[in-house]
C-alpha cells in the first residue's frame, strides 16, 4: 500500500488544475486535487552505494523525509499539500544534498533533469558535482487525482 504524507503549507490561490514542474520557481506546484504521487525508481537497486536518502519540502521550508532510494525502490508514496503549494526535492549522497530545481548545490549546478510525458514528470537525479549521466535515481510526479 502507498504511504502517505502531509506537509503543512498556507493557503494559496489560483491552484493548476493539474499539479505541474514549474522551472521558473524551481519546483512542483501542486494541482487542485492537494496530491502528488511520486513514484520511486533507483536503478542501481541493490547496491548499497547508491542508497539515497530522499527529502521533500512545502511553502514551511522544512525538509521531510520520504525514505530511501533502495527502501522506497518500485513504490509509490503520496504527498498531500495545499492547492498551488510549491514542493522541492533532494537527495543525500555521501553527505552531501544534491537539490532539483536549483544552481545552489556545492556544483553550482541543478542536479536533476526534468522531462515530462503524458503521465507526468521525470526528475532524473545525477548524484555527483562532476557526474553528467543524471541516470542515479529517478522520481516520477503526477497527479492521478486531478479534477476532469
Amino acid at each position: 500500500t502507498p504511504a502517505t504524507q502531509t506537509t503543512p503549507t498556507t493557503p494559496k490561490s489560483n491552484a493548476p488544475r493539474q499539479g505541474a514542474w514549474d522551472s521558473s520557481k524551481g519546483g512542483y506546484v501542486v494541482g487542485q486535487s492537494g496530491e502528488l504521487q511520486i513514484d520511486v525508481i533507483a536503478p542501481h537497486y541493490p547496491d548499497e552505494d547508491h542508497e539515497y536518502k530522499i527529502q521533500y519540502r512545502g511553502l514551511d521550508r522544512k525538509w521531510n523525509d520520504l525514505g530511501t532510494s533502495n527502501g522506497l525502490h518500485g513504490s509509490n508514496v503520496t504527498v498531500k499539500a495545499k492547492p498551488g503549494s510549491k514542493l522541492e526535492f533532494r537527495i543525500n549522497c555521501a553527505g552531501v544534498w544534491q537539490q532539483a530545481g536549483t544552481t545552489l548545490n556545492t556544483s553550482g549546478k541543478d542536479m536533476a533533469k526534468v522531462t515530462h510525458d503524458g503521465d507526468g514528470y521525470k526528475l532524473a537525479f545525477e548524484n555527483y558535482k562532476g557526474g553528467t549521466g543524471y541516470d542515479d535515481l529517478f522520481l516520477k510526479l503526477s497527479d492521478p487525482n486531478a479534477p476532469d
